[in-house]
């Protein structure tokens, strides 16, 4: 009699257990959305970028090489046909030499990046084309990926229409 109750004892209380490992996912779940919501975070799942899981950072300082942006950019090649929110790394800006070479592109004599002369699916690009000193407040954007959709195509990016400066976390 002793040992049934114990098996009955023993029974509920892993029964108790696993109900609680039960909810323990869906609290970290929750958490976890709150905490992206309400925290400044972004998260991309776009190709074109080597990272994908950002940092907001609210305070919006003077931006620099390599910093990742976020701006509305409309898409000229017909496929996407409102503006599109892209995120890119700030390859050249203000006070640098930007210089094309056919489709080469190069920032103060380095090279930076090649644009192509179709998109991914055939369509033919219209590559952007400078040769001097970027002006004050304009910055040119890249992605690291071949097919980019970046200022190789749509040119200088006034600083004034960058929505948010990303910090990448991983």
């Amino acid at each position: 009699m002793f040992k049934t109750i114990k098996k009955l004892f023993k029974r509920a209380w892993n029964w108790r257990l696993r109900k609680k490992w039960h909810v323990i996912p869906f609290i970290l779940i929750t958490f976890i959305v709150i905490f992206l919501v309400f925290y400044n975070f972004h998260f991309t799942l776009t190709e074109s970028l080597n990272r994908n899981f950002f940092y907001i950072d609210t305070r919006f300082p003077q931006v620099k090489i390599g910093d990742y942006v976020t701006l509305d950019v409309t898409y000229p090649y017909g496929e996407i046909p409102e503006d599109i929110r892209v995120t890119k790394i700030i390859a050249c800006m203000y006070g640098q030499y930007l210089q094309v070479n056919g489709l080469k592109f190069y920032c103060d004599g380095d090279y930076i990046g090649e644009a192509k002369e179709e998109t991914m699916s055939g369509k033919k690009t219209r590559v952007f084309q400078y040769d001097g000193l970027i002006p004050y407040g304009k910055l040119f954007l890249m992605g690291p990926h071949e097919y980019s959709f970046d200022s190789k195509y749509f040119g200088l990016v006034e600083v004034t229409k960058l929505k948010m400066l990303l910090k990448p976390v991983f």
